[in-house]
């Protein structure tokens, strides 16, 4: 992600049409891959691939070949030109969609209801889907490369502002693709996706239009609630107009036959080759910006030779593996979640509209983030994204021990599970945001002085490896661990072992908590002489974790101060009280009861100590608290909002929205910003 900030120095000229055909392009192909990525998993079980051969596809092959790939391809794309590199790869993911929905629409295959242990998948469909993922894997590893260079080519002394455009409208792609695969798949008309599509259109120009206002030169001093705001306006207009559009066509729509889930792959491969012929018509090879330097051509032979000293590096191959645990856990989005809601949860789940929360997250809260957390150190972020991933992991606790348990319907609205899963994924788009952005910040600081490019051309690896590693890693923890006896239902779902359920989610955790620990750990050991030598003190003061001597709060962050000290009294009043109540009516309750009564009692006073640590260290000017305040909140609501009372939840949602008014205020921002 490209931090959504004004560049002073930026010329008025507007940027070239290439660069807006470029991210049109971008548009479509996100949305394409979107449209069906949710669901890969869930299709290739129910197309007979097995409990273990769908993510090994998925994850291994497929987000390996689209993230280790660009290495090469953005080479050749070099050679040959960026757009008609661009054709062949649309050729390519148009024809690997097809091949993806051919078992079913040409092949004669019925989609099973359920997943099954075995593989029964016909040798045609094995070859056809292993055909369609190589194809989309390869495609997909030329676009990232070519529309990226070609926004840094046109963007020039503006590519800040550049790569804020391509990154909001990677994921404005990403929800709407998504949006529309639900309605295609749903059994919507002709004319009702069309219509919907219209409103992903004027939506998806309203944002880009809006993060163009909020981060040109000129608009840093305008508040950031104003565009955060506007993001959620757009967002939420468009959803709710998709949303009337479909109920009130609800008439053309007979019931959802399993074969529709196929549909999702047509969505694809229509936006796949909608992007196919803007490229064709209006993409034009893009010219360097005055002031952009030449970019080398390199041989596949020279690709090799610095793969080796990339690689050769000790200090960058400890981190690619370091950095590799939370895109672990990150790929599990499209691993274990999408097993869990489909085998556990719901017959069938809406895995595209409970996902959609990712981008959903990122288009709305990008630009809050970057202005807020801007110059906190990259390593600080990073692990505080990684942390708060491994929190969105162990929330699935909670509906464990649920009246009614984790089928239980909540609010008339989906079940307790499932609702769960979507704040997972908005916990998890949460700490991408913190994560993401300031790991190519970190790479630059990490390589060798005059190598930046270089070593910044592999910083996709840690996310190709934590998804090769993922893919099988994430079967075998959902099919061996959490589903380990495991009852079937007369519905085909699992009914899974509590206590095994519970080890999956921990050992989730702990592997976030575990990468997170590690990376603090290297960095600690980059910041030693036997870490650093060849590196420029430059460098060190850039990755180092030391804060600089605290200043003194202003009223607003002694306020803030206050106020978590506050909260952190009210709660260890509440967790003695509650823990009191558990132990002197222990005999009356359940075993269940039991558990859960100490279980919120004690986390009741791990929050006491979280938040007076978090009040105190405020005053000291430690950046990392204001992250945890503005998570901490939720997440604890998220946990433990059956024991609140309404009152006591009503008074706890107005301190975090209070809290939040006072971060933002400048002097708050000022403030944190010193170290």
């Amino acid at each position: 992600m490209a931090q959504a900030v004004g560049d002073s120095a930026a010329p008025a000229a507007p940027f070239p049409g290439s660069f807006w055909t470029a991210n049109v392009t971008e548009l479509f192909e996100r949305a394409a891959y979107y449209s069906m990525a949710s669901f890969v998993v869930i299709y290739l079980g129910q197309l007979g691939f097995g409990e273990s051969w769908p993510s090994f596809l998925n994850s291994t092959v497929l987000w390996g070949l689209v993230y280790f790939l660009p290495i090469l391809s953005g080479t050749i794309a070099d050679q040959i030109g960026f757009r008609r590199a661009l054709l062949i790869a649309f050729v390519l993911l148009s024809a690997g969609y097809l091949l993806m929905g051919y078992p079913v629409w040409f092949g004669g295959s019925v989609l099973a209801p359920t997943i099954g242990r075995e593989v029964t998948a016909s040798t045609r469909d094995i070859f056809a889907i292993v055909a369609a993922i190589l194809l989309i894997g390869i495609g997909g590893s030329v676009i990232k490369p070519c529309i990226s260079g070609t926004v840094q080519k046109t963007a020039g002394a503006r590519a800040t502002l550049g790569f804020a455009i391509f990154y909001m409208v990677i994921n404005i792609g990403s929800l709407f693709g998504r949006g529309t695969a639900f309605v295609v798949r749903q059994g919507s008309g002709v004319q009702t996706v069309l219509l919907v599509v219209a409103v992903c259109t004027l939506a998806a120009a309203g944002l880009v239009s809006l993060v163009y206002w909020t981060t040109r030169a000129g608009k840093e001093k305008v508040s950031v609630w104003i565009p955060t705001f506007g993001f959620l306006l757009i967002v939420a207009a468009a959803g709710t107009a998709i949303a009337l559009l479909f109920g009130a066509r609800a008439a053309e729509r007979g019931s959802v036959a399993s074969a529709q889930l196929s549909y999702i792959f047509a969505v694809s491969a229509v936006a796949s080759a909608v992007a196919f012929f803007v490229v064709l018509l209006a993409y034009r090879e893009p010219a360097a910006a005055p002031g952009t330097p030449a970019k080398p051509k390199r041989s596949v032979g020279r690709i090799l030779a610095d793969m080796v000293l990339v690689l050769g590096s000790l200090r960058f191959a400890l981190f690619l593996v370091v950095m590799s645990g939370f895109f672990f856990i990150y790929n599990q989005v499209y691993n274990v979640l999408p097993l869990y809601a489909k085998r556990v949860v719901e017959t069938n789940p809406a895995m595209d509209l409970y996902t959609a929360a990712n981008p959903f997250m990122i288009v709305c809260l990008q630009l809050l983030i970057s202005r807020t957390f801007g110059k906190m150190k990259p390593i600080r972020s990073m692990i505080f994204g990684t942390v708060i991933i491994s929190v969105a992991m162990v929330i699935n606790l909670f509906p464990l021990y649920t009246a009614g348990g984790i089928r239980a319907v909540a609010a008339n609205w989906l079940p307790i599970a499932s609702v769960f899963i979507v704040l997972t994924v908005a916990l998890i788009a949460l700490g991408e945001l913190f994560t993401s952005p300031r790991m190519y910040e970190y790479i630059g600081a990490l390589a060798p002085k005059g190598q930046e490019g270089l070593f910044l051309g592999y910083a996709n690896l840690p996310l190709a490896l934590g998804s090769m590693v993922g893919g099988p890693v994430g079967a075998y923890l959902f099919n061996r661990i959490m589903a380990k006896g495991a009852v079937t239902l007369p519905n085909g779902l699992l009914e899974l072992n509590r206590e095994q359920n519970m080890l999956g989610w921990l050992i989730l955790m702990g592997i976030g908590l575990v990468s997170a620990a590690a990376l603090w750990q290297f960095n600690r050991w980059i910041d030693q002489p036997a870490g650093t030598a060849g590196v420029s003190e430059d460098q060190r003061r850039s990755l180092r974790m030391e804060p600089g001597i605290p200043a003194k709060p202003p009223a607003t962050v002694t306020a803030l101060a206050i106020l978590c000290l506050g909260l952190a009294a009210w709660s260890l009043v509440a967790g003695l009280s509650l823990a009191w109540s558990t132990a002197a009516g222990s005999a009356a309750l359940s075993r269940g009861g039991a558990f859960s009564g100490w279980f919120v009692a004690c986390g009741l006073l791990g929050w006491t100590i979280l938040q007076a640590s978090v009040g105190l260290k405020m005053l000291r000017n430690r950046s990392w608290s204001r992250g945890v305040f503005i998570v901490a909140f939720p997440t604890l609501w998220a946990l433990s909002a059956t024991w609140f009372t309404n009152a006591a939840l009503s008074a706890s949602v107005v301190a975090w929205l209070l809290g939040l008014w006072l971060l933002t205020r400048r002097s708050a921002i000022e403030f944190f910003n010193e170290d």
